[in-house]
């Protein structure tokens, strides 16, 4: 990516990096951060506000006797990005502000799965989304092995081996291009805009169509090549589950994906089921239905148990289509949580994202907007 804010010093660079990170914030505790004298501080912050790209949005008490403190948070509107999760059938997309709201939502049904069609549906996606601001940056998240944030080395659903994707899409949108893996942009959503902003150790698990994991620990996330190649789908969570695709008999896999819980349900209840409906047989107390979906959800809590007994993350984000198995089943996934756990130990924090799909749109917006923000330098 090509450079960003037009800063100029790297000490200014770094100050709104913190307000990006940790604003909205006052320049006593931005001072207090970055180790700065308030002087030195206010020179930094001076510049910064009137370019522009730092604004006061309002005042709070003082610690001490004096004045009421201001508060600095980053213009928002300053710069957007656009975010595209592709899957099987869609390329999804939405625009976030530099604060990684999102500000406008659009899909188009792919035409075929060829990566240069894939890459045509993308773009015109991103067309839609700048109808009214040009986004700076884009980010597109799909599930699979992605390396150097372009190649897609491996993405089973797409039938792709090595697509250089972000050349592809570069190529008709003439824009900078960060290709990751959806559940990797996830990740960095939450390290940015989530839960990462409370605690500087945490984990994200996403049941689905797959079973996705990722740590961010002491405030750095986890990465490597392997990432996005669905090994943490074969942990094992009981020993006498069913099988799965590869003879894993109750790995996370077998017990967590959707697929899984549908054939399990489907021979409960006799007849085949989807997922909307099996979700609302469930919370109606259909019997079948609901021991199904709290067997899975017990699965789950087993899963975030033993996890949290490695990581001893701040919290633990559970997310994905498949979520809402922790909501109906969440006794169920509290007890098996516990059971893991020494008695002397605290809980881990466990928050439930809704399944929307735009949180995936969203998070594929954030690594372009983090490139961006780091001056183009990726870490």
């Amino acid at each position: 990516m090509t450079a960003p804010w037009e800063l100029a010093s790297d000490s200014e660079h770094r100050v709104a990096m913190e307000v990006l990170l940790r604003g909205p914030i006052s320049r006593t505790e931005l001072a207090r951060r970055l180790e700065l004298s308030q002087p030195s501080l206010s020179r930094l912050t001076k510049r910064l506000v009137r370019h522009g790209l730092l604004i006061e949005v309002g005042r709070v008490d003082s610690d001490g006797a004096g004045r009421p403190a201001i508060l600095l948070d980053i213009e928002s509107s300053s710069h957007h990005f656009a975010g595209i999760k592709v899957t099987g059938q869609y390329a999804r997309g939405a625009l976030v502000d530099f604060r990684g709201e999102v500000v406008e939502i659009a899909e188009t049904p792919l035409s075929g799965t060829e990566p240069e069609r894939v890459a045509d549906t993308v773009a015109a996606v991103v067309r839609e989304l700048d109808r009214h601001t040009r986004s700076t940056g884009l980010g597109v998240a799909l599930g699979g092995q992605v390396v150097n944030g372009s190649t897609v080395r491996h993405a089973g659903f797409l039938g792709w081996e090595e697509v250089d994707f972000a050349a592809l899409v570069e190529a008709r949108i003439e824009r900078p291009t960060i290709v990751q893996n959806d559940v990797a942009a996830l990740l960095a959503a939450e390290h940015w805009f989530g839960i990462g902003r409370e605690a500087e150790t945490f984990v994200v698990i996403t049941v689905g169509a797959g079973v996705g994991f990722g740590a961010v620990v002491h405030d750095r996330p986890i990465e490597g090549e392997d990432f996005g190649l669905g090994l943490i789908s074969h942990w094992p969570l009981d020993c006498a589950g069913p099988p799965c695709s590869q003879g894993h008999r109750g790995c996370a896999q077998a017990m967590l994906t959707e697929a899984s819980i549908l054939s399990r349900a489907g021979a409960a209840l006799g007849r085949e089921v989807g997922w909307a409906e099996l979700i609302d047989l469930a919370k109606q107390g259909q019997p079948a239905a609901r021991q199904q979906v709290e067997g899975a959800a017990s699965a789950l809590g087993r899963f975030v148990g033993e996890v949290a007994s490695l990581f001893l993350p701040g919290a633990v984000v559970l997310s994905g289509e498949g979520v809402d198995i922790a909501a109906i089943g969440n006794r169920q996934l509290t007890e098996a949580i516990a059971s893991l756990s020494h008695p002397a130990a605290r809980p881990p924090r466990v928050v439930i994202r809704e399944p929307e799909t735009v949180l995936w749109s969203r998070g594929a917006a954030i690594p372009a907007l983090q490139v961006f923000a780091r001056g183009g330098v990726t870490e």
